[in-house]
């Protein structure tokens, strides 16, 4: 059987850089091999961490890392840089990161701090047994601890156990982003580069980063410019609730070099307030 093929050149989203870009408060990726500028090694096992160059917890290669050796009892932090949060009542931190366990029991934590360390504040934890062995994990999570809305305000990667009984944990990927009550995030059109010709189904990854739920929203598929589709989803989703959808109309494409474009035109009737 003889198939023709088109090459998508150019996928396209809707998301203005720098719109998205005066919501995002801190971004790190660990690319360097050299500890990030203004990040702090606080607590036990400051020699404990380094930056590896791998990519186990879901990342690009270079990652946070914590080792067992030398060993240490008791709690590990490294720090970001202070973040000015005045005026804000909510934040969301996104990151990935892969757990090692040995057999022992350890609690990984985000906290933060709007008193240079002193004093810290949970904001979110995850507690491992010896019967978990390894996992990956990608955490979207909502911080409204009372240091928010603070003028200096550290956050904390925290590990608390005995390194004995670890092999290591990875972290990636961190992004702290200030959250809107709607802020809906096309994060991916999901097709391949190069289709086969005819009709082909579009799917697409959006992440509801605001606060508050989404209950639905319209976008519009278009095809070199040309619009179409526009369907509604009336799903609810969640604050920072992360989803695939597909357009029921798909897109018909002749073979030559297409490009691709999904367009986010209103949630819940209304206009994003980070378009």
């Amino acid at each position: 059987m003889k198939k023709t093929f088109i090459t998508i050149i150019a996928v396209l989203m809707t998301l203005s850089l720098s719109a998205q870009g005066r919501s995002i408060l801190l971004e790190e990726n660990f690319n360097s091999v050299m500890f990030p500028t203004g990040w702090q090694k606080m607590g036990d096992g400051t020699s404990n961490w380094h930056i590896s160059q791998s990519n186990l917890a879901g990342g690009d290669f270079n990652e946070l890392k914590l080792d067992w050796t030398p060993i240490f009892n008791g709690v590990a932090r490294v720090v970001t840089p202070p973040l000015d949060l005045t005026g804000m009542q909510s934040v969301g931190m996104s990151f990935v990161h892969f757990f090692n366990n040995f057999d022992g029991e350890h609690t990984l934590s985000i906290e933060t701090s709007s008193d240079g360390g002193n004093t810290w504040h949970e904001a979110w934890s995850q507690h491992h047994v010896q019967t978990e062995i390894t996992n990956q994990y990608s955490e979207s999570i909502q911080i409204s601890t009372s240091d928010i809305g603070h003028s200096s305000v550290l956050f904390s990667i925290t590990y608390n156990g005995n390194t004995d009984k670890l092999t290591a944990w990875y972290c990636d990927e961190i992004t702290i982003f200030e959250m809107q009550s709607l802020n809906l995030s096309l994060n991916s059109i999901d097709i391949d580069d190069v289709l086969t010709a005819g009709k082909n189904e579009v799917f697409f990854t959006i992440e509801n980063k605001g606060s508050q739920p989404i209950s639905n929203f319209t976008v519009s598929l278009s095809v070199d410019g040309e619009e179409i589709a526009e369907e509604t989803f009336n799903d609810g989703m969640e604050s920072l609730e992360i989803r695939q959808y597909s357009f029921i109309s798909q897109a018909f494409l002749m073979p030559e070099n297409k490009n691709i474009c999904v367009t986010i035109k209103s949630i819940n009737g209304g206009n994003d307030e980070d378009p």
